[in-house]
């Protein structure tokens, strides 16, 4: 699930072993020392789609749902 959402974003990566994991951490931290920074390459689309606003217009249409 996680790495289905983080596939629809573009907002993250995620490993499944302590060797992802790792691989994953040093990369970010050489892009750091290289630039000052790490990149974000999110989709903007798709992650307001989580947004806190977005969340609770879903969460509340199940409660009205619910409630009828």
């Amino acid at each position: 699930m996680v790495d289905q959402l983080l596939d629809e974003t573009k907002a993250g990566v995620s490993g499944q072993t302590g060797e992802e994991i790792k691989a994953s951490l040093l990369q970010l931290c050489e892009e750091y020392n290289s630039t000052g920074a790490v990149s974000y390459s999110g989709d903007e689309a798709e992650t307001s789609k989580y947004s806190h606003r977005e969340m609770a217009q879903r969460f509340a249409e199940v409660l009205d749902t619910v409630t009828r």
